[in-house]
């Protein structure tokens, strides 16, 4: 079940805090409580530099104190980095081969995290995760291998398209081991 979060948690922080509007308004350089009142009610988006004034006067990071409104932000970064990666594979480049696909491995490392989640939380020590680009195919993935040779998970995707059936997975185990 996906629990609904709000735009911002200043409200909630700054009770905790045990510190007034005006007393934030003070830190934050406000005139007084009237603009910490809009923004917790998310009336207003502070400008940059007081969002940050918030994460230092309330010690908590944004991306906590602004947690709806992250999680927003980050499902679109996502859906671009998707469609980024796509449109990387589907380049054609002469040179840079190397670039496309450092590109690719960041993008697949940062920006779509959800490539590497369901292996991230069941890794054991040795157990090593690899990432694979053929850029010839336009594809892109991750293998969870035990030891040199043991493949125990893998994902694929070819040109935004998930590739994760029992047949291609046994296809691809046969050319691995050989």
């Amino acid at each position: 079940m996906t629990s609904h979060k709000l735009a911002n948690y200043l409200r909630a922080y700054r009770k905790r805090s045990g510190l007034s509007q005006s007393e934030v308004a003070y830190l934050l350089g406000c005139k007084n409580g009237n603009q910490v009142s809009r923004y917790e009610r998310r009336t207003h988006m502070p400008p940059l530099r007081t969002a940050l004034a918030f994460q230092v006067a309330l010690d908590t990071p944004l991306s906590e104190l602004y947690a709806g409104t992250y999680e927003s932000v980050a499902k679109q970064v996502t859906a671009r980095g998707r469609s980024l990666a796509v449109k990387i594979q589907t380049r054609s480049v002469k040179r840079g081969q190397s670039l496309i696909s450092y590109k690719l491995q960041w993008l697949a490392e940062h920006c779509i995290p959800q490539l590497f989640e369901k292996t991230n939380l069941m890794l054991q020590p040795n157990e090593k995760r690899i990432l694979a680009i053929d850029l010839r195919s336009r594809s892109f993935g991750f293998a969870v291998f035990e030891g040199p040779t043991r493949l125990l998970d893998w994902e694929s995707k070819v040109s935004g398209r998930e590739l994760t059936s029992h047949d291609s997975c046994q296809r691809e185990v046969s050319c691995i081991n050989g």
